[in-house]
Protein backbone atom coordinates (compact mmCIF):
# COMPACT_ATOMS: atom_id res chain seq x y z
CA UNK A 1 0.00 0.00 0.00
CA UNK A 2 2.85 2.47 0.98
CA UNK A 3 4.43 1.79 -2.10
CA UNK A 4 1.15 2.61 -4.62
CA UNK A 5 0.62 5.30 -2.40
CA UNK A 6 4.11 6.87 -3.17
CA UNK A 7 4.14 6.09 -6.71
CA UNK A 8 0.69 8.23 -6.67
CA UNK A 9 2.35 10.97 -5.16
CA UNK A 10 5.25 10.79 -7.36
CA UNK A 11 2.76 11.06 -9.89
CA UNK A 12 1.46 14.03 -8.83
CA UNK A 13 4.37 15.63 -8.16
CA UNK A 14 5.50 15.09 -11.81
CA UNK A 15 1.74 16.86 -12.93
CA UNK A 16 2.55 19.75 -10.45
CA UNK A 17 5.80 20.74 -11.66
CA UNK A 18 5.00 20.46 -15.04
CA UNK A 19 2.11 22.85 -14.23
CA UNK A 20 4.62 24.93 -12.52
CA UNK A 21 7.10 25.08 -15.51
CA UNK A 22 4.51 25.66 -18.03
CA UNK A 23 3.05 28.54 -16.18
CA UNK A 24 6.52 30.28 -15.34
CA UNK A 25 7.23 29.58 -19.12
CA UNK A 26 3.72 31.26 -20.19
CA UNK A 27 4.82 34.57 -17.57
CA UNK A 28 8.19 34.91 -19.82
CA UNK A 29 6.48 34.02 -23.32
CA UNK A 30 9.07 31.12 -23.59
CA UNK A 31 8.07 27.81 -24.04
CA UNK A 32 10.18 25.23 -22.23
CA UNK A 33 10.87 21.45 -23.90
CA UNK A 34 10.58 18.67 -21.95
CA UNK A 35 14.53 18.06 -21.63
CA UNK A 36 14.19 21.69 -20.15
CA UNK A 37 11.58 20.30 -17.62
CA UNK A 38 13.59 17.08 -16.91
CA UNK A 39 17.03 19.08 -16.28
CA UNK A 40 15.58 21.76 -13.74
CA UNK A 41 13.90 19.14 -11.95
CA UNK A 42 17.02 17.42 -11.65
CA UNK A 43 18.69 20.57 -10.47
CA UNK A 44 16.54 21.40 -7.93
CA UNK A 45 16.45 17.77 -6.23
CA UNK A 46 20.05 17.59 -6.27
CA UNK A 47 19.79 20.98 -4.06
CA UNK A 48 17.32 19.80 -1.99
CA UNK A 49 19.51 16.29 -1.37
CA UNK A 50 22.61 18.45 -0.77
CA UNK A 51 21.04 21.37 2.04
CA UNK A 52 19.17 18.52 3.53
CA UNK A 53 22.46 16.50 4.60
CA UNK A 54 23.70 19.48 5.30
CA UNK A 55 21.18 19.90 8.53
CA UNK A 56 21.21 16.20 9.78
CA UNK A 57 25.04 16.52 9.82
CA UNK A 58 24.51 20.20 11.88
CA UNK A 59 22.39 18.29 13.69
CA UNK A 60 24.80 14.91 14.42
CA UNK A 61 27.10 17.48 15.26
CA UNK A 62 24.86 19.64 17.67
CA UNK A 63 23.32 16.30 19.46
CA UNK A 64 27.04 14.58 19.82
CA UNK A 65 26.03 11.51 18.20
CA UNK A 66 29.48 10.77 17.04
CA UNK A 67 28.37 10.83 13.08
CA UNK A 68 30.56 12.58 11.36
CA UNK A 69 30.81 13.20 7.37
CA UNK A 70 33.45 9.86 6.97
CA UNK A 71 31.35 8.31 9.48
CA UNK A 72 27.65 8.69 8.17
CA UNK A 73 29.10 7.72 4.61
CA UNK A 74 30.16 4.51 6.11
CA UNK A 75 27.10 3.73 7.31
CA UNK A 76 25.16 5.06 3.89
CA UNK A 77 27.30 2.14 2.18
CA UNK A 78 26.83 -0.16 4.77
CA UNK A 79 22.98 0.07 4.01
CA UNK A 80 23.13 0.03 0.59
CA UNK A 81 25.07 -3.35 0.63
CA UNK A 82 22.45 -4.77 3.00
CA UNK A 83 19.61 -3.42 0.41
CA UNK A 84 21.93 -5.21 -1.85
CA UNK A 85 22.28 -8.46 -0.11
CA UNK A 86 18.42 -8.72 1.47
CA UNK A 87 17.66 -8.52 -2.87
CA UNK A 88 19.57 -11.46 -4.19
CA UNK A 89 17.52 -14.43 -4.41
CA UNK A 90 17.85 -17.34 -1.45
CA UNK A 91 19.12 -20.11 -3.88
CA UNK A 92 22.45 -21.12 -1.88
CA UNK A 93 22.27 -24.40 -0.18
CA UNK A 94 23.79 -22.53 3.59
CA UNK A 95 21.64 -21.99 5.84
CA UNK A 96 23.35 -18.63 7.13
CA UNK A 97 23.31 -17.23 3.30
CA UNK A 98 19.68 -18.56 2.68
CA UNK A 99 18.69 -16.63 5.40
CA UNK A 100 20.61 -14.39 5.62
CA UNK A 101 18.21 -11.64 3.75
CA UNK A 102 15.35 -12.54 6.92
CA UNK A 103 18.57 -12.15 9.33
CA UNK A 104 18.77 -8.55 8.17
CA UNK A 105 15.00 -7.36 7.77
CA UNK A 106 14.79 -8.49 11.44
CA UNK A 107 17.62 -6.98 12.80
CA UNK A 108 16.62 -3.52 10.93
CA UNK A 109 13.65 -3.93 12.39
CA UNK A 110 15.16 -4.35 16.09
CA UNK A 111 17.53 -1.49 15.25
CA UNK A 112 14.94 0.74 14.54
CA UNK A 113 12.96 1.19 18.17
CA UNK A 114 16.39 1.57 19.59
CA UNK A 115 17.77 4.01 17.22
CA UNK A 116 14.20 6.33 17.89
CA UNK A 117 14.65 5.74 21.51
CA UNK A 118 18.56 6.61 21.39
CA UNK A 119 17.76 10.15 19.24
CA UNK A 120 14.77 10.88 21.74
CA UNK A 121 17.26 10.53 24.93
CA UNK A 122 19.68 13.32 22.84
CA UNK A 123 16.95 15.72 22.06
CA UNK A 124 16.34 16.04 25.50
CA UNK A 125 19.63 16.25 26.46
CA UNK A 126 20.43 19.07 24.15
CA UNK A 127 16.83 21.06 25.24
CA UNK A 128 15.76 20.09 21.30
CA UNK A 129 11.53 19.42 21.21
CA UNK A 130 10.36 17.53 18.35
CA UNK A 131 9.15 19.91 15.55
CA UNK A 132 5.31 20.95 16.20
CA UNK A 133 3.58 19.48 12.52
CA UNK A 134 0.10 19.22 13.97
CA UNK A 135 -2.04 21.67 12.56
CA UNK A 136 -4.26 22.76 15.60
CA UNK A 137 -8.23 23.50 15.19
CA UNK A 138 -8.99 27.08 16.90
CA UNK A 139 -11.61 25.90 19.00
CA UNK A 140 -10.48 22.12 19.53
CA UNK A 141 -9.60 22.18 23.09
CA UNK A 142 -6.10 21.19 24.32
CA UNK A 143 -6.34 17.72 26.04
CA UNK A 144 -8.38 16.44 22.22
CA UNK A 145 -5.39 18.58 20.23
CA UNK A 146 -2.50 17.03 22.67
CA UNK A 147 -3.89 13.23 21.92
CA UNK A 148 -4.02 13.90 18.44
CA UNK A 149 -0.28 15.19 18.68
CA UNK A 150 0.62 11.97 20.75
CA UNK A 151 -1.40 9.38 18.66
CA UNK A 152 0.63 11.63 15.32
CA UNK A 153 4.11 10.67 17.31
CA UNK A 154 3.14 7.41 18.23
CA UNK A 155 2.28 6.41 14.59
CA UNK A 156 5.65 8.34 12.99
CA UNK A 157 8.00 6.33 15.43
CA UNK A 158 5.86 2.76 14.57
CA UNK A 159 6.18 4.14 10.92
CA UNK A 160 10.09 4.36 11.15
CA UNK A 161 10.68 0.95 12.82
CA UNK A 162 8.75 -0.94 10.03
CA UNK A 163 10.43 1.32 6.99
CA UNK A 164 12.20 -1.35 5.23
CA UNK A 165 15.91 -1.23 4.32
CA UNK A 166 15.68 0.14 1.23
CA UNK A 167 14.28 3.36 2.94
CA UNK A 168 16.33 3.82 5.10
CA UNK A 169 19.23 3.47 2.70
CA UNK A 170 17.98 6.86 1.38
CA UNK A 171 16.42 8.37 4.21
CA UNK A 172 20.04 8.48 5.94
CA UNK A 173 20.47 11.11 3.24
CA UNK A 174 17.47 13.12 3.79
CA UNK A 175 16.27 11.57 0.05
CA UNK A 176 12.35 11.34 0.39
CA UNK A 177 11.69 10.13 -3.55
CA UNK A 178 8.07 10.95 -2.78
CA UNK A 179 9.04 14.57 -2.41
CA UNK A 180 11.20 14.44 -5.91
CA UNK A 181 12.10 18.33 -6.45
CA UNK A 182 9.57 19.75 -4.39
CA UNK A 183 10.70 19.49 -0.91
CA UNK A 184 9.66 21.55 2.07
CA UNK A 185 11.03 24.94 2.51
CA UNK A 186 13.94 24.84 4.80
CA UNK A 187 13.59 25.35 8.52
CA UNK A 188 9.93 24.39 8.47
CA UNK A 189 8.34 21.90 10.38
CA UNK A 190 8.13 19.07 8.09
CA UNK A 191 11.64 19.54 6.66
CA UNK A 192 12.80 19.47 10.15
CA UNK A 193 11.00 16.07 11.13
CA UNK A 194 13.04 14.84 7.65
CA UNK A 195 16.31 15.46 9.17
CA UNK A 196 15.60 14.38 12.51
CA UNK A 197 14.46 10.79 10.90
CA UNK A 198 17.97 10.94 8.89
CA UNK A 199 19.97 11.08 12.30
CA UNK A 200 17.94 8.53 13.81
CA UNK A 201 18.31 6.23 10.38
CA UNK A 202 21.89 6.78 11.18
CA UNK A 203 21.76 5.65 14.87
CA UNK A 204 19.48 2.64 13.79
CA UNK A 205 22.64 2.32 10.94
CA UNK A 206 25.07 2.09 13.69
CA UNK A 207 23.03 -0.47 15.51
CA UNK A 208 22.32 -2.88 12.75
CA UNK A 209 26.43 -2.93 11.74
CA UNK A 210 27.04 -3.82 15.43
CA UNK A 211 24.34 -6.44 15.16
CA UNK A 212 25.99 -7.49 11.89
CA UNK A 213 29.15 -8.01 13.47
CA UNK A 214 27.88 -10.14 16.42
CA UNK A 215 26.00 -12.37 13.62
CA UNK A 216 28.91 -13.18 11.83
CA UNK A 217 31.08 -13.89 15.25
CA UNK A 218 28.37 -16.32 16.29
CA UNK A 219 27.79 -17.57 13.23
CA UNK A 220 28.40 -21.25 14.03
CA UNK A 221 25.91 -20.93 17.30
CA UNK A 222 23.29 -19.80 14.87
CA UNK A 223 24.15 -22.08 12.47
CA UNK A 224 23.83 -25.37 14.60
CA UNK A 225 21.00 -24.11 16.06
CA UNK A 226 19.23 -23.81 12.91
CA UNK A 227 20.77 -26.51 11.57
CA UNK A 228 18.99 -28.70 13.62
CA UNK A 229 15.33 -27.25 12.84
CA UNK A 230 15.89 -26.87 9.40
CA UNK A 231 16.89 -30.99 9.63
CA UNK A 232 13.73 -31.68 11.05
CA UNK A 233 11.24 -29.52 9.03
CA UNK A 234 13.42 -31.11 5.77
CA UNK A 235 12.60 -34.20 7.21
CA UNK A 236 8.50 -33.91 7.34
CA UNK A 237 9.18 -32.06 3.66
CA UNK A 238 10.25 -35.40 2.31
CA UNK A 239 7.73 -37.50 3.92
CA UNK A 240 5.08 -35.59 2.42
CA UNK A 241 7.29 -35.69 -0.99
CA UNK A 242 7.41 -39.56 -0.23
CA UNK A 243 3.54 -39.89 -0.27
CA UNK A 244 1.66 -41.05 -3.81
CA UNK A 245 -1.88 -40.44 -2.51
CA UNK A 246 -2.80 -37.38 -4.24
CA UNK A 247 -5.00 -36.81 -0.99
CA UNK A 248 -1.60 -35.81 0.74
CA UNK A 249 -1.56 -32.15 -0.86
CA UNK A 250 -3.12 -30.28 1.88
CA UNK A 251 -0.07 -31.76 3.93
CA UNK A 252 2.35 -30.91 1.16
CA UNK A 253 0.66 -27.29 1.36
CA UNK A 254 1.18 -27.41 5.36
CA UNK A 255 4.15 -27.97 4.83
CA UNK A 256 5.55 -25.91 2.66
CA UNK A 257 4.51 -23.09 4.37
CA UNK A 258 6.06 -24.13 7.76
CA UNK A 259 9.10 -24.39 5.83
CA UNK A 260 8.71 -20.54 4.18
CA UNK A 261 7.98 -19.69 7.88
CA UNK A 262 11.51 -21.12 9.35
CA UNK A 263 13.26 -19.58 6.97
CA UNK A 264 11.09 -16.36 7.24
CA UNK A 265 10.36 -15.98 10.64
CA UNK A 266 12.33 -19.01 12.98
CA UNK A 267 16.31 -18.85 11.80
CA UNK A 268 15.74 -15.22 11.98
CA UNK A 269 14.48 -15.42 15.50
CA UNK A 270 17.03 -17.72 16.14
CA UNK A 271 19.74 -15.72 15.24
CA UNK A 272 18.43 -12.60 17.43
CA UNK A 273 18.02 -14.58 20.08
CA UNK A 274 21.63 -15.93 20.19
CA UNK A 275 22.91 -12.00 19.82
CA UNK A 276 21.00 -10.90 22.85
CA UNK A 277 22.37 -13.50 24.66
CA UNK A 278 25.87 -12.48 23.45
CA UNK A 279 24.67 -9.24 24.54
CA UNK A 280 23.70 -10.23 27.52
CA UNK A 281 27.13 -12.03 28.41
CA UNK A 282 29.18 -8.86 28.13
Amino acid sequence: MENSFNAALQQLNGKIEDLRQQKQAAASGTVSSPAAHAEERVRRMGEAHARILNDILAMHRKLATGIDPPTLDALATFLQECVEKVAKERSVPEVMLCCRSSILRRFHHEAGGGAWDEMERQLAAQNEAWPETTQRDPIEEEAGFERRRQLKYREMKNDFVNYELARSAQLIRGIERAWQADYPEPGTPLWRELVLEGVATALRARILQGYYERLLANKEKIVTRATELVGRELGALQAVLAEKNLTSLEDAHRVAITSGRVLDEVIPEIAWQVIREESAGR
